[in-house]
């Protein structure tokens, strides 16, 4: 079987000080979507002696391109038109590296005549610009200080860490369950045990372990003494001791109330949306000790309990800890808790962090910024968290012990981002509603941090060319790294695309059915195909996805281009925060590739598309670069990508009016 961690993230978004600056599918053809706004009848561009192989005219809002084997295609801008997005992707599904391992990279070229041009009739002026894609390292300026949406993490860290550690790649042999002995277990408030919360592997914190911190083969893990402080229907609400004996803290019986009674709600609509919380087993793992020899099976002696998950006792645990502070993690799932340590002795065949022994997840408090903020841990931080890493144990029971241990099933663990992305999902889901609806806050940022450079992060390997997110320094080298919020927002938005376009709930129990393998090579996108359950490949499901980003809800009505839970693509939103500080989010799609030549962000420009200009660019493997063209009435548009393998190479125009006025995200006065 596959053991895992999956972790929340402690929140930390880039800060530009200068931010609001200017800002395939399978089968080619030309795909429609809505109507252009109203306006001058639409002039489409004769189509007479085509200046490429692939070009498509332009029939509405979307016009789907490739792909085609030479890379190229091409199509026009339409009279009507004021705004337009050039979106060249790549159909690649590269599996999830090691971290800081490069993904591949291919040159494009793409290019905009003057307005008015015939396909036969190109006069192209060039007017070049180059992209490294944020390849150029950059001395970026931490917003954590001024955030009032503050981070859990080193506030000199302008960049989101969650740990994903991936803790072994075996399966333990199934055996026919024997009259199991289950560790069924009932807590009162008082009730008190350590609890062991993993910190890390040795890479993860710098090579060693320090003191408190005990060494186990690759893990460093904390014991936390703790105590029940708050039991509710579905919740045992664990709190470290060293956090209820400091009062600096600032908490109190009503904070783990709320906590439990939050949890409750979380369980009634994730269980209804995902999948049940507990199972009745007809077998069990067979278990080994710490040389991983098999130990007999029962009636034989030295079996330990297993973990009950029989919904016996209806809860689930959830430890609040300080343990996290400056890891960057703000909480975690650890599959390993619902194995006893015998059982994980047969997986893992080495030494390993000791088992819980509980259904359970860690969450983090912090004092941020030095000081108390019990408020915005009750109203903000905890209620994001809980529904987070609820899906991620709801997920693991749905792919691994379900499967394995009910019905005689090889199970498997989904990739990151379909897994992340369902857990982003989750908070909107269970938070949706009031001033976020339908979004949480932490969703609608980290999306936003995706759609302002969306070219840098590979949605299928859950790899972005970003900051080191676990480097405190205020100029982090940059690189490819997992963990970053660019990666939870492309997650996140595609996995809500998948919720709105193809049925809701229903959608994410054909995605916890499946159980696809993957490969080692290859992201394995069988979950995607298998929710929209359409028989659409996944080379159009992400097409179609694209195409939907750059058509911001604007652009066009057709559902395969539009986010039906009206998504904030476009426009400005405000965001109150505990104590009444306010930030507005404004959004315009995804933006266009960046020019990182410069040294500092405040001279960060955005390479558009011109009449009569091109841009070269770096399209990674996997990712989709978004050009913003240019209001030219009549333009052709043309992609060209030599590099890449043919047929590797897809796109789309979309236009409309959608108004291309920046991003931004900040305080009033700088973002209106």
């Amino acid at each position: 079987m596959y053991l895992y961690g999956r972790v929340r993230p402690a929140l930390a978004v880039v800060f530009f000080a200068a931010l609001a600056a200017c800002g395939g599918g399978g089968g080619g053809g030309g795909g429609t979507g809505g109507p252009p706004p109203p306006g001058p009848t639409p002039t489409p561009v004769p189509t007479a002696t085509p200046p490429a192989p692939g070009y498509v005219a332009p029939s509405g809002g979307v016009t789907q391109l490739g792909p085609v084997a030479t890379n190229q295609f091409a199509s026009s801008m339409l009279n009507a038109s004021t705004d337009g997005t050039f979106v060249v992707q790549s159909t690649d599904t590269p599996a999830e590296p090691a971290s800081g391992t490069a993904l591949t990279e291919y040159d494009v070229t793409a290019s905009e005549t003057a307005g008015g041009q015939v396909p036969g009739a190109i006069n192209r002026v060039t007017a070049t610009a180059r992209v490294a894609s944020a390849r150029a390292p950059m001395a970026i300026e931490s917003r954590a200080a001024a955030l009032p949406y503050r981070p859990r993490l080193d506030p000199r860290t302008g960049a989101l860490n969650r740990r994903y550690a991936s803790l072994s790649h075996s399966r333990v042999t199934l055996g026919r369950r024997i009259e199991s002995v289950r560790t069924a277990q009932s807590f009162s408030v008082g009730s008190h045990r350590t609890f062991h919360v993993v910190q890390g592997t040795i890479t993860g914190v710098g090579g060693t372990c320090n003191a408190p911190k005990i060494q186990a083969g690759s893990d460093c893990y904390i014991d936390v003494p703790a105590t029940v402080q708050a039991v509710s229907s579905h919740a045992y609400v664990w709190v470290e001791d060293a956090v209820t004996s400091d009062a600096s803290f600032s908490f109190s019986a009503a904070d783990w109330n709320a906590t439990g009674a939050a949890f409750d709600t979380d369980y009634a609509r994730e269980t209804v949306a995902f999948g049940p919380a507990f199972f009745t087993p007809n077998a069990q793992y067979q278990q080994c000790d710490t040389s991983g020899n098999a130990i007999p099976k029962p009636p034989a002696p030295g079996y330990q309990p297993t973990v009950d998950l029989t919904g016996s006792d209806p809860h689930i645990s959830m430890l609040i800890t300080n343990a996290l502070n400056g890891t960057g993690e703000g909480g975690y799932f650890d599959f390993r808790n619902d194995l006893n340590d015998q059982e994980l002795n047969c997986a893992i065949k080495a030494a390993h962090a000791p088992s819980n022994q509980l259904p359970m997840f860690v969450m983090g408090t912090d004092k941020y910024s030095g000081t108390a903020d019990e408020g915005y841990w009750r109203t903000i931080d905890m209620p994001r968290t809980l529904p987070h890493e609820f899906q991620h144990y709801l997920h693991a029971l749905s792919k691994i012990l379900i499967p394995e241990l009910k019905n005689n099933q090889q199970g498997y663990f989904d990739d990151s981002f379909v897994d992340e992305g369902c857990s982003e999902l989750a908070e909107d889901l269970v938070l949706g509603s009031g001033v976020n609806s339908p979004q949480s806050v932490d969703t609608r940022i980290n999306a936003w941090e995706y759609l302002f450079q969306p070219g840098n992060f590979s949605i299928p390997s859950f790899t972005g060319y970003d900051a080191d997110p676990l480097s405190t320094s205020q100029t982090p080298p940059y690189g490819f790294f997992h963990n970053t919020a660019g990666s939870y927002g492309g997650a996140y938005l595609l996995a809500r695309y998948m919720y709105d376009r193809f049925g809701g709930d229903a959608a994410m129990h054909r995605l916890y059915a499946d159980l696809s393998p993957g490969s080692s090579s290859q992201a394995n996108v069988h979950p995607i195909v298998a929710e929209a359950g359409n028989g659409e490949t996944w080379a159009q499901l992400d097409a179609d996805f694209a195409a939907a980003l750059a058509a911001r809800n604007v652009a066009s009505t057709d559902p395969r281009f539009t986010f039906g839970s009206n998504v904030l693509l476009n426009g400005v939103t405000t965001v109150t925060f505990p104590g009444g500080t306010t930030w507005n989010e404004r959004f315009n799609g995804p933006r266009s590739p960046e020019d990182l030549t410069s040294s500092t962000p405040e001279t960060l420009s955005r390479i558009k598309l011109t009449p009569g200009g091109t841009a070269h660019a770096k399209l990674i493997s996997g990712a989709t670069l978004f050009f913003n063209s240019a209001p030219s009435g009549g333009s052709l548009v043309e992609l060209n990508s030599t590099s890449a393998p043919g047929g590797s190479v897809a796109g789309a125009l979309v236009q409309g009016a959608y108004n291309d006025n920046g991003a931004c995200i900040g305080p009033p006065s700088s973002c209106t």
